[in-house]
């Protein structure tokens, strides 16, 4: 799978984020736990793609040119899904994590859900759902609703909570490996017995990651049968479903 990861927020300028407890910043918290992200998922054999590859980057010259950046180079690559990490703020004792969607029922609610539990599991912090942004900030988050791909918005903790400020400053990689935990391995051998080398196995692969298709219960695809029209509904259905429709 490609995966693009936005480490939220520029360094300095326009868009830079939060400043939390003991002056931590938000772009700086986001960039260790992309960072730390994309080594998991590289090594779990997933292409990946950051918005911002210093932790000195800063894209655009404000806060709409650096949102559409982000947007286009994950356009531009062709990214399958699209990761933008960030940090939450409230008062001292508003606390916990959230995953943002654009929608409910597609390919994104389904990682955001595995993302929200593997978190909260992981680091103990407070469980505060998956919400679609319309719904629960009634706006529509532009790199959740431009991205050509599904994408998700982490919001790890609150900056401004001494207990999550503690777990975001010191165990970046727990959270990475957390989230990298949802997207699992695609190393080794197919979970279908029967399309090694097959010429279409990277498609397969790849639509069986979208949850487009699930092959038969005995663990074959069969490439080379013919399609019934109940197939190929159900993949319209399913491929609907993963673009929000």
């Amino acid at each position: 799978m490609q995966i693009c990861i936005d480490a939220g927020h520029n360094y300095s300028g326009t868009d830079t984020g939060v400043v939390g407890v003991n002056g931590l910043k938000e772009q700086d918290i986001t960039f260790s736990i992309a960072e730390q992200l994309k080594n998991k998922l590289t090594s779990n054999g997933h292409e990946v793609i950051m918005t911002r590859n210093n932790l000195t980057d800063n894209l655009g010259r404000d806060v709409a040119s650096s949102l559409t950046e982000r947007v286009r180079i994950s356009n531009n690559w062709g990214s399958d899904f699209f990761i933008s990490i960030h940090c939450n703020s409230g008062t001292p004792t508003a606390n916990g994590t959230e995953v943002l969607i654009p929608g409910r029922g597609g390919l994104a609610e389904s990682y955001a859900e595995s993302v929200q539990r593997a978190i909260c599991n992981r680091l103990g912090t407070m469980d505060r759902g998956v919400r679609v942004d319309t719904e629960y900030l009634n706006t529509r988050l532009y790199v959740l609703h431009n991205t050509t791909c599904p994408a998700i918005l982490i919001e790890a903790g609150f900056l401004t909570n001494a207990q999550d400020a503690e777990k975001l400053a010191t165990r970046p990689d727990d959270f990475a490996v957390a989230i990298a935990s949802a997207f699992g391995s695609i190393s080794g051998t197919s979970r279908f017995t029967d399309i090694d080398g097959h010429w279409a196995q990277i498609h397969i692969e790849k639509l069986e990651a979208y949850g487009i298709i699930n092959g038969f219960d005995d663990g074959t695809f069969r490439p080379d049968e013919t399609v019934t029209r109940a197939q190929a509904a159900a993949m319209v259905s399913n491929a609907l479903s993963v673009l929000g429709k």
